[in-house]
């Protein structure tokens, strides 16, 4: 099934979510919008961390509304709400087939994943980027015919991604700078381990 393709692919390599985190669970929720799956160029949102259940668990609900065509709802297939509960809402207006909806929830898990396992900051350019680059390969790029056109996919999808909250090229820019060491980082899916972060005050030019 879709479901069990997904839990697979997040959580069958041998506790990949980290041990001390446990598996998404199904339900509904609200709150507000904070991460976006865009249908192609939809804008994405500002994004807060929260630190998950009092024994250190992540709950994630799963829902499905129609999505509006203003506000981070626009252009998006799919968002993340939370953090009070965490939830991935699924746009039934724009998913037109199950294909889609792994797509979309791969997607949404990993940026999940690398918010509260791995504690990236989403309001910092390059840890954004990196985010993206990682949802962008396992989701929208990942039936790529080689390592050039995976490459150029990533690099657009996270590209626009990013360029949404960091506007001017910046975003594209940041991109640009932590896209290899991103595509190289297989977490949670490579020996059901995290791939060690990369320093990324490097990226960052004197002031």
């Amino acid at each position: 099934s879709i479901l069990g393709n997904i839990r697979f692919r997040l959580t069958g390599a041998g506790s990949a979510m980290a041990p001390q985190h446990a598996a998404p669970i199904m339900g509904s929720g609200g709150g507000m919008a904070v991460a976006t799956s865009a249908v192609r160029d939809g804008a994405q949102p500002n994004i807060d961390r929260d630190d998950g259940n009092d024994d250190g668990s992540i709950s994630v609900s799963i829902s499905c509304q129609q999505c509006r065509s203003t506000g981070p709802e626009g252009g998006a297939r799919a968002f993340v709400r939370g953090p009070h509960p965490l939830s991935v809402v699924l746009c039934s207006n724009r998913l037109q087939s199950s294909a889609e909806v792994q797509e979309v929830l791969v997607h949404e898990l990993i940026h999940v994943y690398d918010m509260h396992v791995r504690g990236l900051d989403f309001h910092d350019c390059h840890q954004l980027a990196y985010s993206e680059v990682r949802a962008a390969r396992d989701a929208e790029c990942r039936g790529s015919l080689n390592r050039f056109t995976m490459s150029y996919c990533v690099k657009e999808r996270a590209g626009h991604a990013t360029n949404n909250m960091f506007p001017h090229q910046e975003g594209r820019n940041c991109v640009g700078r932590v896209l290899e060491s991103a595509l190289a980082d297989r977490s949670p899916f490579q020996n059901g381990v995290a791939d060690e972060l990369p320093d990324f005050t490097k990226y960052c030019s004197p002031k």
